[in-house]
């Protein structure tokens, strides 16, 4: 389970006991083992086992785990991926977690420690990142458009389009909600989007223009819209970044009158 904010106070602890080396050194503390979940485990699933040596009577056990390069001299909160506290009762301890979708890609380093270790010990893990990939066809610069992943816990993740309107969205392994868009257009929903392979290719879309007031349909507030900032220099209603509001706004709002968006992917 992912812990943050409600584990401020054991950041603390951690900060102390395991990265300033505020106590005497009375057990070591070795990472045996880290699996970061196999390809089958669309959960993917961490488990990091530690054994410690000769464990005092109410000593802890401390895990940590940060993206890779985080520096823990000026650790935030927002950091922290998963942190946990458990009591010492053999000579190991094992946590089994799992971090966010959004999360599960790119390398990130672990760190123990625990009552009376002087140092943490670290070591690493990472996953293979997915791609969710496609083509989106607007008018004018396609780098103005968007493309967003999200998944089951509302953590979403952007991805780049570049000027021939082609996006790379960069995820871990899991099941998102993908959202194209651009200013002046009805967005395009994909629902269900499993991203188990390395690369998940949606094709291509041309997204619907004529929706300026950005409310999911082409009605009569986009056409007045339109009529009232005519040869205007308006970037709300500048559907091509032209730099002014002309026939291709107004034939975009009367072309797709009443249009609305869709959600489709299955």
């Amino acid at each position: 389970m992912m812990k943050k904010l409600s584990k401020i106070l054991l950041v603390m602890a951690l900060t102390l006991t395991v990265f300033f080396a505020m106590m005497a050194v009375a057990s070591a503390a070795t990472i045996k083992s880290v699996e970061a979940g196999v390809a089958a485990d669309a959960g993917r699933t961490i488990s990091v086992t530690v054994e410690y040596g000769s464990p005092e009577a109410a000593q802890q056990s401390t895990v940590l785990v940060v993206k890779s390069g985080t520096a823990l001299a000026t650790l935030q909160d927002s950091d922290i991926k998963y942190i946990d506290q458990e009591a010492v009762t053999d000579t190991a301890v094992t946590y089994t977690f799992k971090l966010l979708e959004a999360d599960r890609t790119g390398a990130y380093d672990v760190y123990v420690g625990g009552t009376g270790v002087d140092a943490p010990e670290d070591t690493s893990f990472s996953f293979d990142t997915k791609k969710i990939i496609g083509t989106i066809t607007v008018l004018g610069d396609a780098t103005k458009a968007t493309a967003v992943a999200t998944d089951a816990s509302a953590i979403s993740v952007n991805g780049t389009v570049k000027a021939d309107g082609t996006y790379a969205i960069e995820v871990g392994q899991g099941t998102y909600t993908v959202v194209l868009g651009k200013a002046g257009y009805l967005y395009k929903t994909y629902e269900n989007v499993a991203a188990n392979a390395a690369e998940v290719n949606l094709g291509e879309i041309t997204l619907i223009g004529g929706d300026f007031s950005g409310d999911g349909v082409i009605d009569i507030d986009d056409l007045n819209g339109v009529l009232m900032n005519y040869k205007g220099k308006v970037a709300e209603f500048d559907m091509n970044d032209d730099d002014v509001v002309d026939i291709d706004e107004l034939n975009a709002v009367l072309g797709n009158y009443k249009a609305e968006a869709a959600k489709a992917y299955n």
